[in-house]
């Protein structure tokens, strides 16, 4: 059964509930979401890729506008087993709506916020030295007999969040040497994942395998790798690795996929998700044309 909600008004949706009307509106205009096309688009997803790689969704910035909490309600009875979201108050919220699950927070954290990553059982995004040593410092202060997973971001060539390859010989000797951190994934993200030929992505690719052989000389072996976006998703199976992070795709939307020696669209295996929001209004006035 179908069952829609409006994210600005309601509270996180009980998916296993029948459908009912809309709730009222003071306003003419609303956005209504599908849980059944959001569930249907998760599903979609884990069909197109590997059996054996994991789907983390991506909920960032109120799930793209859908509603943060009744999104991954939906999607945990989906099957999501992880989520991901921009900064450590949106993990909280999470946490505070009841949701449980792994939750990678992407845009990593800042001095002070360390206590409240642990405390909530968030997995922090890493990419400089110090952050590792703040998280050190504050588990073994407050869990000194767990060790806090991180995940660290590698700049591999969209130069906004990540490690350079110049500073990860220091990184990976703070991550070895951290009694408290797990080192537990190594992740990067394309710059033009819906261009499918583009020698950049190819390049971004190698420099990948390339800090992930780094740590491996050192004897870290960080079991979670993930590259893919929804339009790596869709065209470029080699950056599956064992976990992919859909965004746009979870809500019904991916790129098109062009080729950048021709210009012209790529035809890929298709993706099949269908968009989840629908935008409504009623009608005020009409009016006979002149």
């Amino acid at each position: 059964m179908s069952m829609t909600y409006n994210p600005r008004t309601a509270t996180a949706p009980d998916p296993t509930a029948s459908a009912g009307p809309a709730p009222m509106e003071t306003h003419p205009c609303w956005v209504e979401v599908s849980l059944t096309a959001l569930r249907n688009n998760f599903r979609a997803v884990q069909s197109h890729v590997h059996p054996e790689t994991s789907i983390c969704a991506v909920i960032k910035s109120d799930a793209y506008g859908h509603g943060m909490a009744g999104c991954a309600s939906a999607l945990r009875s989906a099957g999501a087993q992880w989520f991901a979201v921009s900064a450590t108050d949106e993990g909280i919220a999470l946490r505070r709506r009841g949701i449980q699950e792994r939750t990678l927070v992407l845009g990593g954290f800042w001095s002070g916020q360390e206590e409240a990553i642990i405390q909530h059982e968030l997995t922090p995004v890493v990419w400089e030295r110090s952050q590792i040593e703040l998280l050190e410092n504050a588990a073994q202060k407050l869990k000194p007999r767990q060790r806090v997973p991180v995940h660290l971001k590698i700049n591999t060539g969209m130069n906004r969040l990540g490690a350079d390859r110049k500073d990860l010989a220091s990184i990976y000797q703070a991550l070895g040497s951290a009694a408290h951190i797990l080192f537990e994934g190594i992740f990067s993200h394309f710059a033009f994942s819906e261009v499918v030929d583009l020698p950049h992505g190819e390049e971004q690719l190698q420099r990948f395998y390339e800090a992930i052989a780094q740590a491996e000389k050192l004897g870290l072996a960080p079991p979670i790798r993930h590259m893919a976006n929804s339009a790596a998703i869709a065209g470029q199976p080699k950056s599956w690795f064992n976990m992919v992070r859909p965004g746009l795709a979870l809500y019904g939307y991916c790129l098109p996929l062009t080729s950048a020696v021709t210009g012209r669209s790529v035809s890929a295996p298709e993706l099949a998700v269908k968009p989840a929001l629908s935008w409504k209004t009623r009608v005020l006035q009409l009016r006979a044309a002149a």
